[in-house]
């Protein structure tokens, strides 16, 4: 038992010990002055009982990120009535899922009070509600506040972002395996022949200097290169490092998408099927899958054949997967996780 919670039992004691002598007091020797005090206890104790008695209106909250994709938060609440509160300070603890967090806030003769939580982690998914409890100890620290309230939210938790510094290493390695092609000028499409200007040509394609010096009007005539889709591939089985795997898928589509056109599948568990699908909001909702059967069925048949590919999977699929395609595909599994929590190599 710590020193507070000793001198709360305490003071509890003396409050009661020093209200029981009074109450024996005032019916032994029944004065108006004995009355009169032992009434003024009274009023003081409902008093002190009443203000534990707050009731929740409005309250807000709002979530960013920084510069390192760490959550803050921030909590708004009023109370509602006129009355302000009459607790000197208040623990507030926010639940999501499994998860809680919780901060303490002066509140003494207050109706709005605000709390933060910095660099918090809520569980991967989509929350709609997330479930608030304050309490608190009233001026005498004899009674105690406890309300529960769920407020309403739309949040999106996608995975943990790894620093761009610790996927330096596997960023190199995947750019010396596939050549990764980056976006630029000369990617887009490349110089073939001047030719007259038709009718279906766009006014930004004329070379206005030739033009000039033809008295006609040219046109500067390009060969479109088709810039292929790099595959990212998450295969979502059961694994003691999931969330980790499904960390480092997210976080190289958010690195490599700077640069290279990505072609995103995420095969996993949706509300208990299991299913291949491609864009990032699937990072919010996928869960593992105990069947490796019908996992190996989604690779062999549904995803696709050429094309250079990403495959971040546990060991056990990786092992089962690699194939003829080796030369044009890269795998990432627990053991790349090792590497970047030694050093990022």
């Amino acid at each position: 038992m710590n020193g507070r919670k000793l001198f709360l039992i305490l003071k509890k004691i003396w409050w009661s010990i020093l209200y029981g002598a009074l109450f024996i007091y005032t019916l032994t020797f029944p004065t108006p002055v004995s009355w009169v005090v032992f009434y003024f206890f009274t009023v003081i104790l409902l008093a002190s009982l009443l203000s534990t008695f707050i009731l929740w209106g409005k309250a807000q909250f709002e979530v960013s990120k920084n510069q390192q994709h760490e959550l803050n938060s921030q909590l708004n609440l009023k109370t509602k009535g006129f009355l302000p509160i009459l607790i000197p300070y208040l623990t507030i603890v926010i639940s999501v899922k499994e998860k809680s967090f919780s901060t303490e806030v002066p509140s003494l003769f207050k109706h709005k009070v605000s709390a933060s939580f910095s660099a918090i982690h809520l569980p991967r998914g989509n929350h709609k509600k997330l479930l608030l409890r304050t309490s608190g100890k009233d001026i005498l620290g004899f009674f105690t506040h406890q309300a529960k309230k769920q407020i309403p939210v739309d949040l999106e938790i996608y995975p943990d972002v790894i620093y761009s510094t610790l996927l330096h290493g596997t960023v190199k390695k995947l750019d010396a395996k596939l050549e990764l092609k980056r976006f630029s000028a000369q990617d887009a499409a490349n110089f073939r022949q001047l030719r007259e200007h038709q009718q279906q040509d766009a006014l930004k394609d004329i070379d206005w200097k030739t033009s000039f010096k033809k008295q006609t009007l040219m046109v500067k005539d390009y060969d479109q290169e088709t810039n292929t889709p790099l595959n990212l591939i998450f295969l979502g089985y059961q694994s003691p490092q999931f969330e980790e795997l499904l960390s480092l898928t997210y976080s190289l589509y958010l690195e490599l998408s700077r640069f290279q056109n990505i072609q995103l599948f995420i095969v996993g568990e949706y509300d208990e099927q299991l299913l291949l699908q491609q864009g990032g909001k699937n990072f919010l909702t996928v869960q593992p899958t105990t069947r490796l059967t019908p996992l190996l069925s989604v690779w062999d048949n549904q995803l696709p054949k050429n094309g250079k590919k990403i495959i971040v999977a546990p060991d056990r699929v990786v092992s089962s997967i690699e194939d003829s395609q080796v030369k044009t595909s890269f795998f990432l599994s627990e053991d790349t996780l090792t590497n970047l929590h030694i050093g990022g190599n």
